[in-house]
């Protein structure tokens, strides 16, 4: 063996669900926080989806015993805006661009539904901004550590990312102008007696 490789496999996905979400709800407990089958429903998918953030941003992460690692610095990071989105584009890559601007697209959305705040178009760009780059220090970080390329903290991922968080706070404002999140939750407490009323 030259090295492991940590990564979260469905079985372990479900299983650090399974225990963050029992973690949250027994604070909820004992704080004797009242909490609403709608917003029991924001919480579980904003957990689900910091999860989810964790899985495709920062793993797997392999590292390589000593005596079989090879330093490829040049790889760790990409400081020259539009580079990497430009080269993407030419070689065809269209999914990795879509990717990272889908990446934090909900981040605004599940945040002020969660919250039950709104936040304004500079407050989100400043969240996503500071996660986004959070990530990709992170994932500079990670490089340093195991001296291995495990992802690439690029400048380019950044601008994608806020620009997909941008798009998901317009999209937020639009399905509040349609009424969505108002017909979601009388669905959600309908469902919700419906279960009590079952037992």
């Amino acid at each position: 063996m030259i090295g492991y490789t940590f990564d979260f496999h469905p079985l372990t996905f479900i299983g650090a669900y399974l225990i963050i979400v029992l973690i949250v709800f027994i604070r909820f407990y004992i704080s004797k926080k009242n909490i609403s089958s709608k917003n029991r429903s924001y919480i579980l998918s904003f957990i689900f989806y910091i999860l989810s953030l964790f899985k495709f941003t920062m793993l797997p992460i392999t590292y390589l015993y000593a005596g079989h690692k090879v330093h490829y610095p040049n790889l760790y990071d990409n400081l020259i805006p539009f580079k990497t989105i430009v080269g993407a584009f030419q070689h065809g890559n269209y999914i990795q661009n879509f990717g990272n601007v889908l990446l934090l697209l909900p981040l605004p959305i599940l945040l002020q539904l969660v919250s039950q705040k709104s936040y304004s178009f500079l407050r989100t760009f400043i969240t996503c901004f500071i996660v986004s780059l959070s990530i990709e220090i992170t994932q500079y970080i990670i490089d340093l550590l195991t001296q291995y390329p495990n992802k690439v903290a690029d400048i380019d991922d950044v601008i994608l990312n806020v620009f997909g968080g941008i798009l998901g706070w317009f999209a937020y404002k639009v399905l509040i102008d349609f009424g969505f999140f108002v017909k979601f939750k009388t669905l959600s407490e309908s469902f919700y007696k419906r279960r009590i009323n079952t037992r």
